[in-house]
């Protein structure tokens, strides 16, 4: 196998450092896995999608979950609803409905 490391050597002027072609390269790391200072929930958009199978099961125990709790809830076929009702009155000379 080849190795694709290069040889440490000293940087020549005018050229990056061995260090900060190794930052360089980290940085790079970091925005492909969406870690980013050591903050792993940095993006839940990427999260989500790299735990595609574990996004998908929470997807449906919440849907499984909410059908159940509909299903569950006690319902009445007539519900006693008052419904507010605020009459209003305006009185002014001149004008007639």
């Amino acid at each position: 196998m080849k190795d694709s490391t290069k040889p440490l050597v000293p940087a020549k002027a005018g050229t990056q450092s061995h260090k900060q072609e190794l930052d360089a390269r980290f940085r790079g790391h970091e925005r492909k896995t969406g870690v980013l200072a050591g903050n792993t929930m940095a993006n839940p958009v990427d999260y989500a999608i790299n735990h595609a199978r574990l996004t998908i099961a929470a997807l449906a125990f919440l849907l499984i979950a909410g059908l159940v709790a509909y299903l569950t809830i006690p319902k009445e076929a007539e519900p006693d609803v008052k419904i507010p009702i605020i009459y209003t009155l305006l009185s002014q000379r001149g004008i007639s409905p």
